[in-house]
């Protein structure tokens, strides 16, 4: 992902290029956290801190319509809510159930 995201914007970003390559970096890293995590709060952190980097090069790099950049943040936003909830009900209800780790 990182490789491909440098190559396609090797000639698009002339402004910012350090905060670029630090959000990309930042996404990568948190990315991976994704899929190294073996706890569900694990992932949902992991999975929240992905969406800040993504936010920033929307916003700051997109070429997409101004109303749309703020909607791709608060439906995420929205759907992450909506995980932590489900996760903390999961957690609750199986609370006195023996759990296989890891």
């Amino acid at each position: 992902m990182v490789t491909l995201a440098l190559l396609s914007s090797w000639k698009g970003v002339r402004q910012r290029t350090g905060l670029f390559h630090f959000q990309i970096l930042w996404a990568a890293a948190s990315l991976a956290g994704v899929f190294m995590a073996l706890d569900l709060f694990l992932f949902y952190f992991f999975f929240e801190m992905m969406l800040v980097p993504f936010f920033f090069l929307i916003v700051l790099w997109a070429r997409a319509t101004p109303p749309g950049r703020p909607q791709v943040f608060i439906y995420t936003q929205a759907g992450g809510l909506l995980m932590l909830i489900s996760i903390v009900r999961c957690t609750s209800c199986t609370a006195g159930v023996r759990r296989l780790h890891l």
